[in-house]
C-alpha cells in the first residue's frame, strides 16, 4: 500500500485497494479508518474484525476467517459485502450500510449460526440481494 495517510490517532486511510488476505493474521495489523477501493481480509486466522476500516469505497471481503462475530465490520460498504465459509455466531450490535449485495454463503458448514435474511436485514441496510 503506497497511497495512504495516518491521522493523529494512528488510523490509516488508504486511497486504493487493500488486500491482506492469505497471510495467517490473527488480528488486522493496522488500524484502518477508510479504504477507497476494495478491502479483503479473507483467508486468515482472524478471530476478530477489530481494526477493519469504518468505510470501504468498493467491496469488503472477510471470507474464511475464524471470527465468530461481525462486530467491528465496516459501518458503510459502497459495494458488496462477502462473508462466506465462516463460523459467525453474532451479527453487529449497531446498524451497518451495504449498498451492494450481502453474501453469507456456506455459513454453518464449519460451525456458527445460520442466519435468516430477516435477521441480517435487521442489522444491515442492504441495497442489493442477500445471498445465503
Amino acid at each position: 500500500v503506497t497511497n495512504y495517510t495516518i491521522d493523529e490517532q494512528g488510523f490509516v486511510s488508504v486511497g486504493d485497494d487493500v488486500d491482506i488476505s492469505d497471510n495467517y493474521f490473527t488480528v488486522i495489523p493496522v488500524k484502518f479508518k477508510e479504504v477507497s477501493g476494495d478491502f479483503n481480509c479473507g483467508i486468515n486466522n482472524l478471530t476478530t474484525l477489530k481494526n477493519c476500516p469504518i468505510y470501504v469505497g468498493e467491496n469488503f471481503s472477510c471470507d474464511m476467517i475464524k471470527a465468530t462475530s461481525l462486530e467491528y465490520c465496516p459501518d458503510e460498504v459502497m459495494g458488496d459485502f462477502s462473508c462466506e465459509y465462516n463460523m459467525i455466531e453474532e451479527l453487529p450490535s449497531t446498524k451497518k450500510i451495504v449498498y451492494g449485495n450481502f453474501s453469507m454463503k456456506h455459513q454453518g458448514k464449519r460451525g456458527g449460526k445460520i442466519f435468516t435474511e430477516e435477521e441480517i436485514r435487521a442489522v444491515f441496510e442492504i441495497g442489493g440481494k442477500v445471498v445465503l
